[in-house]
């Protein structure tokens, strides 16, 4: 589901702007599977093709 989620955002993101690299914002557990799909298909959801950041309350509660 996620790896659809990726695919579809994707084909927005070239659609409306065509040199913007897509940026998902996904919370902690969502997080590990999307870092999972990004490293098995890295030529299609590689780190250079796809920002995943962590959602900010994570990051937030993480600091806290």
């Amino acid at each position: 589901m996620m790896r659809h989620c990726l695919t579809v955002v994707d084909a927005v993101v070239k659609k409306l702007s065509p040199s913007q690299t897509p940026v998902v914002t996904v919370d902690q557990s969502l997080y590990a599977l999307m870092k999972q799909i990004q490293w098995q298909w890295p030529d299609r959801f590689g780190e250079d093709k796809v920002v995943v950041l962590l959602g900010g309350l994570h990051i937030e509660m993480a600091l806290l």
